[in-house]
């Protein structure tokens, strides 16, 4: 399938897709799947291309990334949200890597998720 990123054109492996990450997070209504987001007009792109996502991901095997619109940057957020919303995105991205046989090193049992 042709899935190219609605940000930078580019194409969009499972491993870094944005719509991925965001079933994973519970964006979505529960049972929601890739395809069906598709059809329905979203765009995927990038984790990376979607700062406001990316910032919360916590993990050696993921570079940082900065969110530089004020309403998402979470360095503007209460410390509290901001574990939150990382426990959720890393746990999910660890998950998506898992599930896409790229072998991110993690303790699985530490991170809380179901596979």
């Amino acid at each position: 399938m042709n899935n190219k990123c609605s940000v930078c054109q580019k194409e969009v492996e499972k491993h870094e897709s944005a719509l991925r990450l965001g079933i994973l997070t519970g964006e979505f209504k529960e049972g929601t799947s890739f395809h069906k987001l598709i059809f329905a007009g979203y765009g995927d792109k990038h984790i990376r291309c979607s700062p406001s996502r990316g910032q919360h991901i916590v993990h050696p095997n993921f570079k940082p990334i900065t969110d530089d619109r004020p309403r998402y940057n979470k360095l503007f957020w209460d410390r509290f949200e901001v574990e939150k919303y990382q426990k959720i995105y890393t746990d999910a991205w660890v998950r998506l890597q898992v599930e896409c046989g790229k072998g991110v090193e993690a303790d699985l049992n530490e991170l809380d998720i179901a596979l």
